[in-house]
């Protein structure tokens, strides 16, 4: 539709103050007078021949509150999907920590785990070693000094809480055992003595068993360990409190070897 009218009351309908609603333009949005830079109503006038003002179709009129209104539409959208990306950044993040963490338990709790395993082997083998020296006392009772040292060694390592403590005596212990099968070597009786043979075999099981448990240990301790050390996962370790554990590890490389208990 067009108005035609008196200029002055076509020009103040256009820039008044009242805001034409949805029943007059057909629209979803009011019709106001804030426009842009450049734009004085939505609603231009022009003079047709007669001088006679006239107004722009509802179409026209209605341009300039819709370019405004998709703007904000976009700028709004534009924020909601910064929002979208700022929460999938922070879940990613959130997950990426709770993974390293348990992580970082899960290796905690296995490193202690297996070090409970070989606390048990090394008790079965101080449980053994008095049998076994009674044994070898029966056939070389003047071998005190040898006896000594074992029954010294043995006590030593069972006082042991750490795995560093551990290791030293471990050290001492098998050196002692060496001295004792050295002796037992010396005497043919006491090689065929059926309880003897009996502590060897058990003897030789548990070194097995304990040398293997060692070697799975130190494996979880060294992943565990890498896994504090390194970036960014030390942030994480740092933060709740996560200590290295230590190597549970012998001296030399000679000592890394098993007691020989076999007399063939």
């Amino acid at each position: 539709h067009k108005f035609r009218g008196n200029e002055r009351s076509i020009a103040h309908m256009a820039t008044s103050g009242n805001e034409t609603g949805c029943a007059v333009w057909a629209c979803s949005w009011p019709v106001t007078r804030t426009f842009p830079p450049g734009f004085s109503s939505p609603i231009e006038k022009r003079r047709d021949g007669k001088g006679t003002a006239a107004v722009e179709s509802p179409e026209n009129a209605l341009a300039v509150p819709l370019w405004v209104f998709l703007a904000k539409n976009a700028e709004e959208e534009g924020e909601d999907m910064t929002l979208i990306i700022t929460l999938v950044v922070v879940a990613l993040l959130v997950l990426w920590i709770v993974s390293i963490y348990n992580r970082l338990v899960r290796l905690r709790n296995t490193a202690k785990s297996s070090w409970s395993d070989i606390d048990v082997q090394l008790k079965k083998r101080f449980d053994l070693v008095p049998n076994l020296v009674e044994t070898v006392k029966g056939y070389a009772a003047h071998e005190k000094t040898v006896f000594e040292k074992v029954t010294q060694a043995r006590s030593l390592a069972m006082q042991a809480t750490t795995p560093e403590k551990m290791a030293k005596a471990e050290n001492m212990l098998r050196e002692s055992l060496k001295s004792l099968f050295a002796v037992a070597e010396a005497y043919p009786d006491l090689k065929a003595n059926a309880n003897f043979l009996q502590l060897q075999s058990q003897l030789q099981d548990l070194e097995t068993s304990i040398e293997s448990a060692r070697r799975y240990y130190n494996a979880v301790v060294r992943d565990y360990n890498t896994l504090i050390e390194s970036f960014p996962s030390n942030l994480i370790a740092a933060q709740f409190h996560f200590r290295q554990e230590e190597f549970f590890q012998l001296e030399s490389p000679g000592e890394r070897q098993p007691v020989r208990v076999s007399f063939s």
